[in-house]
Formats: structure tokens, C-alpha cells, sequence
């Protein structure tokens, strides 16, 4: 079910902040081909989680390179259920079959740059990184392999170190060189930055739940798509920026709060 919230996240982004009837993937390149696609309303929905798709083929033959059967139904059964129509599910099995062709596969770094050109939010990202540590652990009972592959891919999706280490400890991985000392720090600078964002100049022990909602919807109107319809692209980029940001911030503080 984690994957819902991925899907969800991908599919509010392209009602509000893309333009049009249906949802569109802003040029999306076949591997085949190299043209710009014209996706159709029945197709959007897979095509719009290619990368995500893409990020998890890689990530399901990184320890062990060879493609199975039990692999390649992992694949599928996260997001077959989301298919609603015989097409969703053709385009679904020749994108896994795709990334089984080690010539023509996507290169994961540009996967990963796809998937955060969509400014996923934090649940987004940590839902994304528990099913990574699950196809890891599908392939090797290595734990420090699989800790240090996580920690990477975190890092290149933009996860805070922190948060990793508790999500890797919650599906049973301690990493060893995961001090007291260097959480306490991350988690530190976390929440400085979250009170930047929200531009909260108070002592966190002066937090609450209703400051820090109150603070989020507040801010939050500030850059909502309706209030700035008129501005630049460019313009428009960064507010979402700046949405994603709020989103983030307040996760981050409202975590703290609830653990203190």
C-alpha cells in the first residue's frame, strides 16, 4: 500500500500544476526511438511512474544482476493493481522488460533527476525508500551492503541522513557508524532548517502542533497555484519548490514535537 502515496503524490501534481484536461508527463523520451511521446489519457498513469518503475528495476538487479521470475513479480505487483486497463498492464510488463535489457535500459541517475523534477514530499520519498530496502532484501542477507546501498540512494533523492537511519532501523537494519551523536546533529540541522522555511524565529521548546499548522497554512497560501496564475514558468518552479519545502518542514517539525 506504501506505493499509493507515491502514486497519489504523482497524480495531484499533474491536476494542479500541469496544464490541460488530463495528466501529461512534460516530455517524456522513448529509449527506443529518442521522440517525444504523445500520451494518451488511458496510458498516463503508468507512463507518469516510469522513473519510479525504472528507479525499482535497477535497484531489484543491483546486488544480484540476473532477472527472475520472483523479481520481476515484485515489480509487478506493486504496481499492477493500479492498472485499470489491459493496455496500463502491456505498457507496465514492456517497461520491466525494458530495463531487463542491460543495452537500453534508463540510466538511474536520469530516472532519479525525473523523479525529482516532480519536487516529490517527504512521504513520498520514504515510502519510495521502504520498498528499495524490501527488493534489497529480496536479493542478499548482507546488511551492511544493503544499509550502505539505502544511505546512497537516500542521499541522491534528498532524504535527510536521519530519517534514513530510523526508516533502515524500523525494517530491522542498525547501522553500526549510526552514533547518537551524528543523529542528534542531523536532526539538529533538520529542524533549524525547517524553522527557516517556515521563518519561525522561536526556541523549539516553544513548538506546538497548532503553531506549527497554524505556520504551514499561512505559508502555504502564499504559494498556491490559484493565488499565482500569472506568473513566469520559471516563477512558478520555485514556488513549487517552496511548496515541497513547506510540506517537508512541517513533517520535520511535527515528528519532533510528537517525540519529545
Amino acid at each position: 500500500m506504501v506505493i499509493a502515496i507515491i502514486i497519489a503524490f504523482f497524480i495531484i501534481y499533474h491536476l494542479f500544476f500541469k496544464d490541460g484536461d488530463s495528466i501529461s508527463e512534460p516530455q517524456v523520451k522513448t529509449i527506443e526511438n529518442n521522440e517525444t511521446s504523445s500520451i494518451s489519457h488511458e496510458s498516463t498513469l503508468i507512463e507518469i511512474l516510469y522513473p519510479l518503475i525504472d528507479i525499482l528495476c535497477h535497484y531489484s538487479v543491483i546486488i544480484e544482476k540476473e532477472w527472475t521470475s520472483e523479481k520481476v513479480r515484485f515489480i509487478k505487483n506493486i504496481f499492477e493493481k493500479d492498472c485499470t486497463t489491459e493496455k496500463q498492464l502491456i505498457l507496465l510488463r514492456d517497461r520491466i522488460k525494458l530495463n531487463a535489457n542491460a543495452g537500453v535500459k534508463p540510466p538511474v541517475n536520469l530516472s532519479i533527476s525525473k523523479y525529482l523534477a516532480f519536487n516529490p514530499d517527504m512521504d513520498s520519498k520514504i515510502s519510495l525508500l521502504h520498498i528499495l530496502i524490501n527488493a534489497l532484501a529480496h536479493q542478499s542477507n548482507d546488511h551492511a551492503l544493503i544499509i550502505k546501498i539505502s544511505l546512497d540512494f537516500a542521499e541522491k533523492i534528498n532524504l535527510a541522513h536521519y530519517i534514513s537511519i530510523e526508516i533502515l532501523k524500523e525494517s530491522g537494519y542498525f547501522p553500526e557508524n549510526a552514533q547518537s551523536d551524528d543523529h542528534q546533529q542531523e536532526q539538529t540541522k533538520g529542524i533549524q532548517w525547517a524553522l527557516k522555511v517556515f521563518d519561525l524565529d522561536i526556541n523549539t521548546a516553544s513548538l506546538s502542533e497548532e503553531i506549527i499548522k497554524k505556520t504551514f497554512q499561512r505559508k502555504i497560501r502564499e504559494f498556491h497555484p490559484d493565488k499565482n496564475g500569472s506568473v513566469t514558468e520559471a516563477v512558478l518552479e520555485i514556488l513549487k519548490q517552496k511548496s515541497s519545502d513547506l510540506y517537508d518542514a512541517r513533517e520535520i517539525l511535527l515528528s519532533y514535537i510528537s517525540k519529545v
